[in-house]
């Protein structure tokens, strides 16, 4: 499998430690299967491009280490990205997989919520590094580089990794936190990832059944899903609570219509977000086409039905693999 590790701990200089350039290809050793190149990518944004010997290709942007693009074996591509996405280095790309860290919307209930972050933090609005360290990539941020106005809201010490793993079939991402300050904060995390489908239409999602969602749409009211597959017929957000069994997404665009999907994380349960922004909603939003909802479905582990309170010391992580049938 091909690996890569993003990290956000404090930058630092040191012989062991290299820095990629933009147009350097990085290669690894003991780990013959990876190669690793940077350049510019849309906005003349920097990219990472991630190629396993099995032929899958990953591309990563610097710019909230957001993945854009994953591309098995056959050329399929499982990630939806918006052709109206602006790609300018201050608005979050729309689409891929991008980081909902440490607020999910506009974070959550009680004194200790971060009010003034942007919409689901700022992980996603920043530029990370890429870093070739002992046989691993990294992309690294904390807060001396994270923006002045949001450290002074959000002023914790932490560290962040971030492993993709490619597979010939899909691939698996990891989002690890870990407090390195002296007391507990609270956050929420999220893998807001897109799904490239071929039509809303002949979307299913199997997998909810038994579990309760918050429905966003009807002032977070509590239901229970009665429905062995969820087909969405309109805007859609919910967040389902202690998802604990595999899902499968049927209505991939492409050649191989199935995806099994496997939610895993350090705590006790784990939420997911099913999202569809239907038709109202994407004529409303400047960086996505009013007919790409038919395009695409969000399914987004992590935990954001409540704030998640870290110790110091101590570490969380949330994780998806995701693989064609």
């Amino acid at each position: 499998v091909v690996v890569l590790l993003l990290f956000m701990p404090l930058l630092q200089v040191c012989t062991l430690l290299q820095v990629c350039s933009l147009t350097q290809e990085c290669k690894f050793p003991d780990m013959s299967d990876i190669t690793v190149s940077s350049g510019i990518g849309q906005g003349g944004l920097p990219t990472h491009i991630l190629t396993h010997t099995s032929g899958t290709v990953a591309e990563v942007y610097s710019f909230g280490a957001t993945i854009t693009s994953v591309k098995t074996k056959n050329g399929q591509e499982m990630l939806f990205v918006s052709g109206s996405s602006k790609f300018d280095g201050k608005s979050p790309i729309r689409g891929g997989v991008p980081l909902v860290f440490p607020i999910f919307g506009s974070g959550y209930s009680g004194p200790s919520n971060p009010v003034g972050l942007p919409s689901h933090g700022f992980a996603r609005r920043s530029n990370w590094k890429l870093v070739q360290e002992n046989n691993k990539v990294y992309m690294m941020l904390n807060a001396d580089l994270v923006a002045q106005e949001y450290k002074e809201i959000w002023p914790h010490n932490f560290e962040a990794r971030y492993e993709i793993t490619l597979f010939e079939d899909g691939f698996q991402i990891k989002l690890e936190i870990e407090n390195k300050d002296s007391h507990n904060f609270e956050f929420q995390a999220l893998l807001h990832t897109y799904f490239n489908i071929k039509n809303v239409d002949d979307l299913s999602v199997k997998g909810f059944d038994g579990k309760t969602y918050i429905d966003k749409l009807k002032n977070s009211e509590e239901i229970a899903e009665t429905n062995e597959e969820i087909r969405i017929s309109q805007e859609t957000d919910r967040i389902y609570k202690a998802v604990d069994k595999p899902l499968l997404l049927h209505g991939m665009d492409g050649p191989k219509s199935e995806v099994d999907i496997t939610l895993f994380q350090s705590s006790p349960r784990i939420d997911c977000v099913l999202w569809n922004p239907w038709i109202d909603k994407a004529k409303r939003m400047g960086d996505f086409g009013d007919e790409e909802y038919k395009k695409m479905v969000c399914v987004e582990p992590g935990y954001v039905s409540e704030p998640h309170t870290l110790t110091p010391g101590s570490t969380f992580h949330v994780g998806v693999t995701m693989r064609y049938k």
